[in-house]
């Protein structure tokens, strides 16, 4: 997943390394130049110097040679040591006209540096590269070769641009720093935003806070815009559901009544009391989908939920079982298994919930089944289950099984898909977890619910 923000650190950062590798590679060349020239001057320096010196104060006959000791600092008490351990990297010659070596220091050959041309060299001596510079000087006619190590030049040009490298690297480390404080700290608005936009609940569409953030104030009135449209859009929806709830009641009541009272017309055939009774029973599967539907409106639109009672869950599956149908008691074999536990809830909700699920339970397994109903404690968690005896679901039907108006493909079972929703819904007001599993015991369906939150759990 792509990150604004990761992107704006990385562009930053590798920007920032880029140029400081720029820098460190122009500040190398330009050292490494600069460093060149100067040791050259230096070289140049140091055969003018000893021009003066042997023109001034020597004389340079055929049967002398004056030899400069270079003294290894290396062996030496540093602390009285006068001089450089630089000193015996760094060599001089001087040659006369007729190819007689008239001076030189120590560590310097006994041959010629380099060929009787003047200005500057390199060469190679025991593995060595020197950089050489050659002064002739016509009133002495002598040859004047200075001479000095390539390793020494690199050595001071990499110890320069390291000494120059490490500020360097300590900056860019701070500009990340900064860069990502900033990044942070610029986008905090937006991560304000997408907080509030996952706080959003479907059932309370409420408009997003101001930013008070020019750039966000144009992405923020449109959500507000679109936050407004969906939430128009669901009242309407709950409100026509309601509504048309509401103006079917009383039809439908009607209906029945009238169905009812034909039924006791005993001029009526066998073939039209087969039918009436088949009216009356579709009229009360209406019925059942109406006070549903008027159920559910009421879960979604009503907030404030008193959720502090003290509810008993063994009394609930009892009261619940006791108050089925009489030809659903006789037709399938309800056990009930349950400790006197307690949760805090709210009792009407609770009840309607076990409801739906045994009424889900025995509408999808055969007559003589076992509808078996158990309630038990778990570590901190009270647990209740509802299994069946039916064909069970598959896991694509496990996911969608809570969607309003689902149905399981190919079921004969009468229902508008409602009473999961409800079950769900009731299941979220509690904060509780919903699960649907297979029957462990046998073919069929368990569903779960567990009360996880420690904070609404009150034990008998």
């Amino acid at each position: 997943m792509k990150s604004i923000r990761h992107r704006i650190y990385l562009t930053i950062i590798c920007g920032v390394v880029a140029i400081n590798l720029l820098t460190i590679v122009f500040s190398y060349l330009h050292t490494q130049e600069e460093l060149e020239e100067l040791f050259d001057a230096e070289q140049a320096q140091l055969a003018r110097l000893l021009e003066s010196l042997i023109t001034k104060h020597f004389s340079l006959d055929h049967d002398t040679r004056y030899t400069t000791n270079v003294p290894v600092l290396d062996e030496i008490d540093k602390q009285l040591a006068l001089g450089h351990r630089y000193e015996k990297k760094l060599a001089f010659q001087v040659w006369d006209s007729e190819g007689n070596l008239r001076m030189m220091s120590k560590n310097a050959p006994l041959y010629p540096l380099t060929a009787k041309t003047p200005g500057y060299s390199v060469i190679n001596y025991q593995g060595t590269r020197w950089h050489i510079f050659t002064l002739y000087v016509a009133r002495s006619d002598i040859w004047i070769h200075t001479a000095q190590r390539a390793d020494v030049r690199q050595e001071l040009i990499d110890y320069l641009v390291l000494a120059q490298v490490w500020p360097v690297v300590l900056i860019s480390l701070v500009i990340a720093a900064l860069v990502v404080l900033l990044v942070r700290s610029g986008l905090k608005p937006l991560q304000n935003l997408s907080d509030a936009l996952s706080e959003c609940d479907v059932n309370q569409l409420d408009p997003l806070p101001d930013t008070r953030i020019n750039e966000l104030q144009p992405i923020q009135q449109s959500l507000n815009l679109l936050i407004r449209q969906v939430r128009d859009s669901i009242l309407r929806e709950k409100s026509f559901s309601a509504d048309a709830a509401h103006e079917l009641r009383t039809p439908l009541a009607a209906m029945r009544v009238h169905a009812q009272n034909l039924e006791l017309d005993s001029d009526l055939s066998e073939q039209n009391k087969n039918s009436l009774k088949k009216i009356i029973l579709s009229i009360d599967r209406m019925a059942h989908t109406v006070e549903q539907l008027l159920q559910l409106n009421k879960l979604e639109n009503q907030q404030a939920y008193l959720l502090n009672e003290s509810v008993d869950l063994q009394q609930i599956a009892i009261e619940v079982i006791a108050g089925l149908p009489p030809n659903v008691i006789s037709g399938y074999q309800f056990e009930l298994k349950s400790e006197p536990l307690k949760i805090v809830g709210n009792s009407g909700l609770i009840a309607v919930l076990l409801r739906n699920l045994v009424e889900n339970a025995y509408k999808y397994s055969p007559e003589n089944s076992n509808i078996d109903i158990q309630v038990y404690q778990h570590k901190q968690e009270v647990v209740l289950d509802v299994s069946d005896s039916g064909a069970g679901l598959t896991e694509q039907q496990k996911q969608d099984v809570t969607k309003r108006f689902y149905r399981v493909t190919g079921s004969v079972q009468f229902g508008a898909g409602l009473g999961l929703s409800i079950v769900n819904r009731i299941v979220n007001l509690h904060k509780a977890e919903l699960l649907f599993l297979d029957n462990p015991v046998h073919q069929g369906l368990l569903v779960r619910v567990i009360f996880i939150h420690t904070d609404n759990l009150l034990l008998a």
